[in-house]
């Protein structure tokens, strides 16, 4: 089968279309939420043609990447609408949780820290939400890692390892999950002194759940398929279309891990630290060392040992949220906590010591491969 490859750069983002009869790849450059950095892990899809009669689409820049919405119904009109309420509902909820914009209700919760800060309802199920991924993985998700981004430069267009080890300590002192305080009651939120909440490892997957729950309330809207960014969510009313999935490598090699097919709603997310990443030369031996976004909020310091992450869940702030801890803990241990999150899949690439590049997966990884 002759294909034609089209390759389109912008300022924004990369696009890779490639055509083949009635089949459509895109490959979306995919970005962190409120960075506003080109992060260089993708994920590509491919998609049948669309069988219902009305169809919207739209792209907008939010929460620092480019969100993408397709939906399929029975009405144009109405569709269109939902659309365009999606938007609004992401874009509503970026005004409050970005920690970019200093007047966002997250933005206020860290300047006061140190105080009790009342927040909305919305601001207040989105941290509860973190922390509660916070606590399942024992802390290797942490939304209290601002201290440490800060440091090392990751919310800004110039990082660099930090000048003094003391330094790197008393962040890291700093991040501490279960010192959050909330008051459901009064919708308060307060932190602890020198502390700040970063919701950049949950607010996307947040985002895409919050917009889908929009398009579920109109009945005229039967598929939904969402890139935020290179994360991916599919769902449609009743039954499913296939989707086959590619997992591209984040080596800058141009290979990929495979495809997976989805056979039903889900949402699937990858972390690289190839995204945002910078090299260091270790003044004491001159030699050079790539470090990621990710950072451990145990050492203070980038997980080097995981080359990446992706995950299927059920829905995107689980895709979004458990990608961290997964890249955190060592691969096995990364496995075992697995078993406590039914319906979610994985794939772990991280380097061996004897072994080099290697990857693990969860058992039902097997079934989502497809054999083309």
């Amino acid at each position: 089968m002759e294909m034609k490859k089209v390759v389109i750069l912008s300022k924004e983002n990369v696009v890779i279309l490639s055509r083949a009869k009635n089949l459509i790849f895109r490959s979306f450059t995919s970005f962190r939420m409120t960075a506003p950095l080109l992060n260089m892990t993708t994920l590509f899809f491919m998609v049948a043609v669309p069988s219902f009669a009305a169809q919207a689409k739209g792209v907008q820049y939010v929460m620092g990447t480019l969100l993408k919405i397709e939906l399929e119904g029975s009405d144009t009109k109405t569709i269109e609408a939902t659309r365009d309420a999606m938007f609004n509902r992401v874009q509503g909820l970026d005004r409050l949780l970005s920690n970019y914009k200093p007047e966002s209700e997250l933005s206020l919760i860290n300047r006061l820290a140190g105080e009790y800060c009342t927040v909305s309802t919305t601001t207040f199920a989105s941290i509860r939400s973190a922390l509660d991924y916070a606590a399942i993985s024992k802390g290797a998700f942490d939304p209290t890692i601002g201290p440490l981004v800060h440091l090392w430069g990751f919310d800004s267009d110039r990082p660099a390892v930090p000048s003094r080890i003391e330094d790197i300590q008393r962040a890291t002192a700093q991040v501490d999950w279960r010192a959050v305080e909330l008051d459901a009651a009064a919708s308060r939120v307060k932190l602890k002194p020198g502390m700040t909440l970063d919701l950049g490892g949950i607010g996307k997957g947040q985002a895409m759940d919050a917009a889908l729950e929009i398009a579920k309330a109109n009945a005229k809207v039967e598929r939904v398929k969402l890139d935020f960014g290179g994360q991916l969510l599919f769902w449609q009313r009743s039954g499913f279309s296939p989707q086959k999935v590619g997992i591209a490598k984040t080596d800058h090699s141009g290979g990929d891990f495979g495809t997976i097919t989805l056979s039903y709603s889900a949402s699937i997310a990858t972390s690289s630290q190839a995204e945002r990443s910078f090299v260091w030369t270790d003044p004491r031996d001159g030699i050079k060392k790539r470090f990621g976004h990710i950072l451990d909020p145990n050492t203070g310091w980038p997980v080097e040992r995981t080359e990446s992450v992706t995950v299927v869940a059920p829905t995107a702030t689980q895709a979004d949220a458990l990608t961290k801890p997964l890249f955190i803990l060592p691969p096995r241990e990364a496995l075992e906590f697995l078993k406590s999150q039914p319906g979610v899949e994985a794939l772990i690439v991280y380097h061996d010591s004897s072994k080099g590049l290697t990857q693990v997966t969860t058992p039902g990884w097997g079934k989502l491969k497809s054999d083309d």
